[in-house]
């Protein structure tokens, strides 16, 4: 967790740098230096966040965290930002080619992460906004400035791409928040509705009632019979069958669930894997 949160810091630092130089360059268009200062604003305050968090765990508070990043797409990153910082003071990238640059930037996992650290921090009171207000409006803003610009419909078309979840809903089946608080930082601001309950009655009433695409379960949780839950989901749903997703750290204890090929993800597993198995089973 440490080097993550020191790998965000430079990520946030070099994605300020790169906004205020490409202000710079395309200081002839009004509008659009204007909104890339915005953004550059946005990720210096980004950058402060991660400190807050680099700080709190200096001082020994554990962060507990289901989701991670993988060690190449960090890399590929960090990497990438470097790469457009030199395109930028080159001048070697053109409006067009920069606002490609910039939905690359905000589609990655640094975000996700970002959105997870700032709601943990603001529940235990660290920070004064919440992801909604700090990611959110960063995505919001980018969606409003895309819209704006009519001479080529594959931006906000890209754009789109990003959140195949658009719309979706969820149910979420675990004893405490980590799970939710994962899902709720990778899809924050991309309008995907997210549902939990514990209790057995609960979900089977939330089941046979709502359209979810899928269903994301704690196998570890002792609230409840997950073996039992799922059979009488799949009684009322068939379709359930495909659609359940679950987060273990023993895969080996639920060969049930192997038998029957459901996914499994590990804790922690990487914002990717998340963000593919629910794709590939919600859609």
């Amino acid at each position: 967790m440490r080097e993550i949160i020191a790998w965000l810091q430079r990520v946030e630092g070099a994605a300020a740098e790169v906004y205020n130089l490409a202000a710079g360059r395309f200081s002839d268009d009004v509008e659009f230096s204007t909104f890339l200062r915005r953004l550059r604003d946005d990720e210096c305050e980004h950058l402060n966040i991660a400190r807050i968090a680099g700080g709190v765990m200096e001082k020994g508070v554990a962060l507990p965290c289901i989701i991670s990043i993988d060690g190449p797409e960090m890399s590929y990153i960090e990497d990438f930002l470097i790469f457009l910082r030199n395109r930028v003071k080159t001048g070697k990238v053109t409006k067009e080619g920069m606002l490609h640059y910039m939905i690359t930037i905000e589609s990655k996992e640094c975000n996700d992460f970002l959105a997870y650290i700032v709601n943990w921090l603001y529940r235990n009171g660290y920070v004064q906004t919440t992801a909604a207000g700090q990611i959110g409006s960063h995505k919001k803003a980018m969606e409003e400035y895309l819209e704006t610009i009519r001479w080529n419909g594959t931006l906000i078309h890209r754009l789109d791409a990003v959140s195949p979840l658009r719309g979706k809903k969820l149910l979420v089946v675990s004893d405490d928040n980590l799970i939710e608080d994962g899902l709720k930082a990778i899809y924050e601001g991309e309008d995907v509705t997210l549902e939990s309950a514990v209790a057995k009655k609960d979900l089977l009433g939330m089941i046979g009632k709502g359209e979810y695409s899928a269903i994301v379960a704690d196998a570890d949780g002792p609230g409840l019979d997950l073996k039992d839950f799922y059979t009488e989901a799949v009684g009322l749903r068939p379709e359930m069958r495909q659609r359940l997703v679950l987060f273990t750290k023993k895969p080996e204890a639920h060969q049930f669930f192997f038998s029957n090929g459901l996914r499994f993800l590990g804790k922690p597993t990487s914002i990717q894997a998340i963000k593919k198995a629910l794709q590939e089973v919600a859609l």
